[in-house]
């Protein structure tokens, strides 16, 4: 019986899976003794897995023994891996009084980072209670760290610089070398600098301008001399504004059972830093206060006080005028949600 059976059941632990062109590096892990909780008379006195810390290359192989304490025959229904990273072989669903069941159990850690912690249940034909939990628990550390995994250069101007760096570091004690470093996109150029040779390097990633508006979404392909991490992909993006923009994007109004007059503040401000003026805010209503602030020459607060109802504004739009020539007019779109009574 199998959940999901491997592709090459019953090879050695180098030859695993080797019918597929892979060869894992396969680690039979000591566990730590501890008694699970018996469902109808099955247990296993080591459910815990613990095989501390693993590189992403290698594979974790263990073997769970069941064990019936109850009198009567126990019939396996059901075992069911809690992620796709694991694989589990049952050779059969019965176990007789007093009699053992190996279960293996095979965590792949490929593409994987940080503190582990998967589980596999065994359910019982005829048990309400809980399953049996066998559990797979350690860190897997990459040989080579990326911080940050992704950059995300925020909201950018259409015209300026930005910069950001992120690090390439060995945790181990071999050492490596960048070979190639490309962009997919020419919205954004990679620069490599060598911090440490062979166990440290620095990547900054520029944008520059102009930009479109919108979001540009792109990865930067790093290429190493390391077996075990030849490729590494970062993600990148930026969202760019014009000159001035709003925050929120929409403004949320609640409709309440009493018509409680609220007030609400829409944020104007230059991504740029470039300073600018409110020139008018025209409300959906005549019966709704506006009044602008200034914060800063780049930065202005609109507050505004909706009197009663707000149910006919659902679909309005709030509009803010400013002398800023490239962007005359801002349209904030106007949403109602009702709130439950009380």
């Amino acid at each position: 019986m199998s959940t999901r059976p491997s592709m090459c059941p019953g090879d050695s632990a180098r030859g695993f899976c080797a019918a597929a062109g892979l060869i894992l590096l396969v680690f039979a892990v000591p566990c730590l003794a501890q008694q699970a909780a018996p469902p109808s008379g099955l247990t296993c006195a080591e459910p815990f897995c613990r095989f501390g810390d693993l590189g992403p290359e290698k594979t974790v192989r263990h073997t769970f023994m069941l064990t019936n304490a109850g009198p009567r025959e126990v019939r396996i229904s059901a075992v069911r891996a809690g992620c796709g990273c694991l694989a589990v072989n049952l050779a059969t669903n019965t176990v007789a009084p007093g009699g053992t069941l190996p279960i293996e159990g095979v965590m792949t850690l490929a593409g994987r980072k940080g503190p582990q912690r998967k589980a596999i249940y065994v359910e019982t034909g005829g048990n309400t209670g809980a399953p049996l939990r066998l559990e797979f628990e350690g860190t897997v550390v990459p040989p080579l760290d990326v911080r940050p995994e992704g950059v995300h250069f925020g909201t950018l101007a259409e015209t300026g610089d930005a910069e950001r760096d992120v690090m390439i570091v060995s945790t181990g004690t071999n050492t490596f070398r960048i070979r190639n470093v490309t962009s997919s996109s020419p919205q954004f150029k990679p620069t490599l600098e060598t911090a440490e040779a062979g166990n440290k390097f620095r990547l900054r990633i520029q944008s520059a301008g102009p930009r479109a508006r919108g979001t540009t979404t792109a990865s930067v392909r790093v290429e190493t001399d390391h077996p075990a991490m030849p490729v590494l992909v970062i993600p990148v993006t930026v969202f760019v504004a014009g000159d001035v923009v709003a925050a929120p994007s929409s403004l949320m109004l609640i409709e309440s059972a009493t018509n409680t007059p609220r007030t609400y503040y829409v944020t104007v401000y230059s991504p740029a830093r470039k300073a600018f003026k409110v020139a008018e805010v025209q409300a959906p209503r005549a019966d709704v206060e506006s009044r602008v602030a200034e914060v800063a020459a780049d930065r202005h607060r609109v507050e505004l006080r909706f009197p009663g109802s707000v149910r006919d504004l659902n679909g309005a739009t709030l509009r803010i005028r400013t002398d800023m020539a490239s962007v005359p007019e801002i349209l904030v779109p106007l949403r109602v949600i009702a709130q439950p009574g009380k």
